[in-house]
């Protein structure tokens, strides 16, 4: 049957394959936010959940890189940032320094340019990083807040114990203060 479709209509045929499989792909990312979703819900350390915004945790060391040293300057030159991955990241400086012209060395290269993505490859890009952020966010709040109940209980038992504390120190002073009525009445 599909073979006869596809001689018969081959446009429609292709584009039913298409959709059956985009169709596939959606419920296999369904199936991954459904299983990253229940990962979440697993408890884990409240501290280490907040991450570099948790007390206990120091800040990240960062590492110098390299600097370069120009004749005639007193410091060095930015610290590398890593690899070069298109030449759009060259900018034309005017011999200042400072970057100079904002033109692209992409004007004078005339070589191969490589696929460029599709709008839907750019959406599901954009789509993946704005759920990542998010997933993000939520963990923070949701790390925080066990966090925030955890420190208000603790607090919220030590108040107890204070009063606790106030009542039996209340109740000997009355003690003391009868005592001293009676000591001074006889006298």
């Amino acid at each position: 049957m599909d073979e006869r479709l596809r001689e018969s209509v081959p446009g429609l045929y292709y584009r039913f394959k298409k959709w059956k499989r985009k169709r596939l792909e959606r419920e296999i990312q369904r199936e991954e936010a459904y299983e990253q979703r229940q990962a979440k819900a697993v408890p884990f350390d409240d501290y280490q959940a907040l991450g570099a915004a948790s007390p206990s945790w120091g800040r990240c060391k960062v590492s110098k890189g390299v600097l370069v040293q120009n004749e005639g300057e007193d410091s060095g030159s930015e610290p590398d940032l890593g690899p070069l991955f298109h030449r759009r990241q060259l900018v034309v400086g005017d011999g200042s320094g400072r970057g100079g012209s904002q033109e692209s060395l992409d004007s004078q290269d005339s070589g191969p340019k490589g696929a460029t993505a599709t709008e839907e490859e750019v959406i599901d890009l954009v789509m993946d990083a704005t759920r990542h952020v998010a997933d993000g966010v939520v963990q923070q709040t949701a790390a925080a807040r066990s966090l925030l109940f955890a420190e208000m209980a603790e607090a919220r038992d030590i108040l107890r114990n204070i009063t606790i504390v106030t009542e039996v120190l209340k109740g000997r002073a009355r003690d003391i203060e009868v005592q001293q009525r009676q000591f001074t009445r006889k006298f």
